[in-house]
C-alpha cells in the first residue's frame, strides 16, 4: 500500500507508511501518541468522536465548577470558595485543555468537510490545484462518519469501503 511495502504503481491515492506503527495507512492524516495508534480511513470517525466528546465533557466539567462557585446565582457564600487554590487551578486547566481540543476539532472538522487529510494539508499537496477528492460537504462527512446522520455521533464503523474515486484533474 506504500512506498516501502509494494511498488509506487500498485500504491493506492493517500496511502503512506507510518513509521512508528509499521505499517499502511490508507487516507492517512498523522499518527496520534494519545491513542498509540494511526488515524486514517478506518480510524478517522473514532478520533474525531473521541475529541467532541473529550470537548463536552470538559464544557459539563469545568460548567458545573462554574456553577458550583456560584457563576450563576444559585449559592449565596460563594465568596469563600474563591479562596480555594484547587478549584481556580481545575477550572484554569480545565479552561486551557478545553480551548486546544475545541481547536482541534475545529481543524479536524474542517479538513473533513472538504475531504483533506492534515498530510495533504503540510504537503501542500492542493495548493497549486483544486482537490480531486472534494465533493460535496454531506459526501464527504458520509464517507468518514457514515451514510445515516443518526450514526455519526455513535461509535461504531459504518463503512469499511473506500467509496470514492478522485475525479480526473487538468495538469
Amino acid at each position: 500500500m506504500c512506498f516501502k511495502c509494494t511498488p509506487p504503481r500498485n500504491r493506492p491515492d493517500r496511502a503512506k507508511h507510518c513509521r512508528e506503527c509499521n505499517s499502511c495507512v490508507l487516507r492517512f492524516d498523522h499518527h496520534c501518541p494519545f491513542i498509540n495508534n494511526c488515524v486514517g480511513f478506518k480510524t478517522q470517525k473514532f478520533f474525531l468522536l473521541t475529541l467532541f466528546y473529550m470537548v463536552v465533557l470538559l464544557s459539563y466539567g469545568v460548567g458545573s465548577i462554574f456553577v458550583y462557585l456560584g457563576f450563576f446565582p444559585l449559592r449565596e457564600n460563594y465568596k469563600e470558595h474563591w479562596m480555594e487554590l484547587q478549584i481556580v487551578v481545575c477550572v484554569a486547566v480545565g479552561i486551557m485543555f478545553w480551548i486546544l481540543l475545541l481547536l482541534f476539532l475545529v481543524y479536524e472538522v474542517y479538513l473533513l468537510m472538504r475531504n483533506l487529510v492534515a498530510l495533504d494539508v503540510k504537503l501542500k499537496t492542493f495548493s497549486q490545484r483544486e482537490n480531486p477528492y472534494n465533493i460535496t460537504v454531506m459526501q464527504n462527512a458520509s464517507e468518514i462518519l457514515g451514510k445515516s446522520v443518526w450514526s455519526w455521533f455513535v461509535p461504531v464503523q459504518c463503512s469499511m469501503e473506500y467509496p470514492y474515486q478522485p475525479k480526473p484533474h487538468d495538469n
